[in-house]
């Protein structure tokens, strides 16, 4: 492909190609690159009147003369900018921005696989970089050597909610502030100062390409590592890529770097236990921030996740995400028995459900086309049946899938909502229904209700496997992280209840899902709070009750993904999916903060000026919008304060019509819930052995070696029971449990307690 690059009269970028790609570009109102300027809280944007001089298009504001050129390079698209402030006033501006015009609009199938998402975005106090990625595997990097002050997406609308999409992306080169600690204090210009940037675009191969250029451009160090996030009492060490030794200091402890090939090495010894410790490396002049986390054992959280289950009530709404806490009470119940706390779920079950369900015929009686809401009940109730042995939660759950199956259930094997959309993919219908099988197939008295549930989830995951991405999703359309993730986990999930014989067209299918939905995950944050999590950004104005979009990451949908990564850890034993689900997971633990207080998610974008949902006034339960700025920040939990009415069902949150005598109540934050159950699903019970090229790694505990090669796993909690080995030869290898020790030779197995192994999915 010739090296192209087309504007429009203005300087709009309308194409550009290089390097055997094409980067796609925006017109009309989100066209640019553009100037745009905040001003007094009024928004100018770039006059059409804008002159040309050799090349640069220039325009002018209150005396500040503005300039931008875009260019090819061989390898590169530049975008140079200049603001000179001619006038004798100080300019501080709210913001100064530049739109850059990258078309990351994702509408529908197949429009969406070449779009490219703003992936991450990142300022640092003396650089910027990033890089944008989409569907189909392309990788945009993007790199400026001088600082930016931050950055912003424009999110669409939707009738008069923040809308499922980004319009565009702006780097704002001045701020007013307040921002995060490691951006840059960029705000004015000063008579007659003058200041320039040169934004850097490079399509690259690969993520890891992308933070390697950006270091290389800018001079700095860029953090690229696997992993932020490391168990209590481990080593941990870090990796940048830099031009030359990396220098890493916090607070007055200084930490010096060796090279490792092409990267440089920080060795880090263990620090306390739950929230973050923030790190900055060095560089000559150049500096990055990097936040690492030492979590606290598995266990502890799920203790402390049923304790705010309580604390922050769920509620009967008509929506589900206001009673996932049920998860999160319902896992410790099972595992880390409590009276007092156990009554109280279930006291919070018996009454919650009957007020939005009629429980004789298992059917909703409120919003029944909201099906997810439904199965979500088949999850929990298979749930309370494995916690209680109360058979009343196992036949409940098998009423609500038969009105799943029966009354939901296309031909074409779909699950449909009450207006013919698309719906296997909001939530997880087809798990949901081979989780009930799970607990089902063993009873011999429920073959035939198993069988037909089995029948059903395989109908629905083979028409997953036939159409993958051209699918249908709740809201409106467009390339969604949770409807992705809710494919590729299902598609997963039921491969492994086959005979291996029978898998590798379902793998293949979860595989491919999972690498298209790599475009909405931030793995290369350096930032152990959001790191690996997915990329939602309109769950604010549900769950919270804040009127504008901001990215949610992690958000109680990010645990989708990790049942996805797992389960193909299970079944391929490609050990970069056991890494990623569990530094995904240590993202999503840290929502939990080291007092044991549960946040609903943490919002990334460096600045939102949206306000916050607070008691108004203190001990009334009522609310309203406070004003407030804030950015890279957690963002409470509102049920805590904000309940609905006992014996009163209410809408799920803060609708535009009353469906009940009150509405009062009505939030979504429990959806953070699903964080805990993909804990305790995954890593709570179970440790894990691999080996690969650089040698042997353990989670979940650590290794002992033995003069003749034999391993000894010992568990980091008293809470694992079992060990799966993934080894590239036969040992002799064993765990000690806290009930004792087992021995096996195993190779791609679980060594369990009970001295048993097992291949496939785990038993408990």
């Amino acid at each position: 492909m010739e090296n192209t690059l087309n504007l429009d009269g203005h300087g709009h970028i309308l194409s550009a190609a290089m390097q055997s790609a094409s980067i796609p570009f925006r017109s009309g109102e989100f066209a640019g690159p553009a100037w745009q300027i905040l001003h007094n809280g009024k928004w100018c944007r770039e006059s059409h009147e804008s002159s040309v001089q050799d090349g640069w298009f220039c325009t002018q504001f209150k005396g500040v003369h503005l300039k931008r050129k875009a260019e090819l390079t061989e390898d590169c698209l530049l975008i140079h900018l200049e603001a000179w402030n001619g006038s004798s006033q100080v300019f501080e501006p709210d913001k100064l921005n530049v739109l850059l015009g990258i078309d990351g609009y994702m509408t529908s199938y197949p429009q969406w696989n070449d779009r490219l998402f703003p992936t991450l975005l990142r300022c640092e106090k003396t650089h910027f970089y990033g890089y944008f990625s989409s569907p189909q595997g392309d990788v945009l990097g993007i790199a400026c050597a001088e600082p930016i002050a931050s950055w912003s997406l424009d999110y669409n609308q939707l009738f008069s909610d923040g809308g499922h999409r980004v319009e565009g992306t702006s780097l704002e080169l001045l701020n007013s502030g307040p921002l995060p600690p490691h951006h840059p204090a960029q705000s004015r210009l000063m008579p007659n100062e003058r200041r320039t940037w040169c934004i850097q675009l490079k399509p690259v191969s690969s993520v890891d390409q992308a933070l390697k250029w950006a270091s290389e451009v800018s001079g700095a160090p860029v953090f690229c590592g696997e992993r932020l996030i490391f168990e209590e009492n481990e080593w941990a060490e870090l990796f940048f890529y830099a031009p030359s030794a990396v220098t890493f200091t916090c607070g007055d402890r200084i930490f010096t770097s060796q090279q490792v090939g092409e990267v440089w090495r920080v060795q880090l010894p263990p620090m306390s236990c739950g929230d973050a410790h923030v790190f900055t490396a060095f560089c000559g002049e150049k500096t990055c921030e990097v936040r690492v986390c030492w979590r606290k054992a598995w266990s502890w959280y799920i203790r402390q996740a049923a304790k705010q289950a309580i604390e922050k009530p769920q509620k009967a709404s008509t929506h589900v995400e206001s009673w996932e806490g049920y998860f999160s009470g319902l896992q410790a119940m099972r595992f880390f028995p409590d009276a007092e706390r156990d009554l109280a779920i279930l006291d919070s079950m018996n009454e919650m459900i009957p007020l939005v369900y009629d429980m004789e015929k298992g059917i909703p009686t409120h919003i029944p086309e909201r099906i997810q809401n439904t199965s979500g009940l088949v999850s929990i109730c298979t749930d309370a049946w494995q916690a209680t042995a109360d058979e009343k939660w196992l036949t409940l759950a098998q009423k609500l899938a038969d009105f799943l199956i029966d009354r939901c259930q296309a031909a074409d094997g779909s699950f449909r909502n009450g207006r013919g959309i698309h719906y296997t993919c909001v939530l997880y219908i087809a798990k949901s229904l081979l989780e009930l099988w799970q607990a089902e197939r063993p009873l011999p008295q429920y073959a035939a209700l198993a069988e037909k549930h089995f029948a059903s989830a395989r109908r629905a995951v083979d028409e997953l496997v036939l159409h993958l991405d051209d699918i249908g999703t709740e809201g409106e359309h467009t390339f969604e992280d949770g409807m992705i993730s809710c494919e590729f986990l299902q598609i997963a999930f039921f491969a492994l209840q086959l005979p291996e014989s029978e898998r590798a067209p379902y793998t293949q299918a979860a595989e491919h899902l999972l690498k298209k939905h790599r475009c909405l995950e931030r793995m290369g944050s350096p930032d152990c709070r959001s790191r690996n999590s997915t990329i939602r950004f309109w769950e604010s104005q549900y769950d919270v009750l804040i009127p504008e979009n901001m990215i949610n990451s992690p958000h109680g949908w990010t645990a989708w993904k990790s049942y996805g990564t797992w389960y193909l850890y299970l079944l391929t034993g490609k050990p970069e999916y056991l890494t990623d689900t569990i530094e995904t997971l240590g993202s999503c633990a840290q929502l939990i903060d080291a007092s044991g207080e549960l946040r609903w998610a943490f919002c990334v974008d460096p600045q939102n000026h949206a306000g916050l949902w607070q008691e108004d006034p203190p001990s009334s339960g009522q609310g309203r919008l406070v004003p407030a700025t804030y950015g890279e920040c957690y963002l409470p939990m509102i049920s805590g304060w904000y309940r609905a009415p006992k014996g009163v069902p209410v809408f799920g949150y803060l609708g535009t019509y009353r469906l009940f005598n009150s509405d009062q109540g009505g939030c979504c934050d429990n959806d953070v819930h699903e964080c805990f159950k993909a804990i305790a699903e995954a890593l709570l019970l179970y440790g894990y052995v691999y080996e690969d090229e650089q040698g042997l790694h353990a989670y979940n505990g650590r290794l002992e070696i033995s003069s003749d090669g034999s391993l000894l796993f010992l568990p980091a909690d008293s809470s694992v029971c079992a060990v799966h080995w993934n080894l590239k030869t036969s040992r002799k290898c064993s765990a000690k449990f806290s009930s004792g020790a087992s021995a096996a030779c195993v190779q791609f197995a679980w060594l369990c307690e009970d001295g048993a192994t097992r291949t496939g999915i785990p038993f408990v």
